[in-house]
């Protein structure tokens, strides 16, 4: 028998338990970050209008709270449209299985990570320090939902 009720591991890092935080939804389809955009001897943001509406209901949602201080988690979850291609019949079978389609998932996380920053969420994306993601098809209800842990 052990002298101590707790493997070696447990005794020396402490777990870590997160804040309580908030559920944010972007509703329609997720929306991956683009390059930046060329012309006129000028470079410019092709979605900056977007962001700015977006920016405005996640704002809204975070209830004018301060932002998030310190290193953060990451928690996203990308509901993509089945493709139409796939035929009704085969629609159900593809509900909530991974998305194997273009645009790549750290595009996504790209477009989240700065929508945050700019919507006053937190001060620097670099605060986020862990991450956990996936993106899976939906069959009527494509979104974005994500949460921030303080860690």
């Amino acid at each position: 028998m052990l002298p101590f009720p707790h493997p070696f591991w447990e005794l020396c890092t402490p777990p870590i338990i997160p804040k309580p935080s908030h559920v944010y939804i972007l509703k329609g389809d997720p929306i991956a970050m683009a390059r930046p955009r060329f012309g006129r001897g000028h470079v410019y943001d092709a979605q900056a209008a977007l962001k700015l509406v977006l920016g405005i209901d996640l704002r809204n949602q975070h209830a004018h709270l301060p932002p998030y201080k310190g290193p953060l988690e990451l928690q996203a979850k990308f509901f993509i449209t089945i493709p139409a291609r796939l035929g009704k019949k085969k629609r159900p079978l593809y509900q909530d299985q991974p998305a194997l389609l273009k645009p790549d998932l750290d595009n996504f996380l790209k477009w989240v990570c700065d929508l945050g920053q700019q919507a006053g969420l937190y001060e620097n994306d670099l605060q986020i320090c862990r991450i956990l993601s996936e993106k899976v098809y939906t069959a009527d209800n494509p979104r974005t939902e994500f949460v921030l842990l303080e860690l």
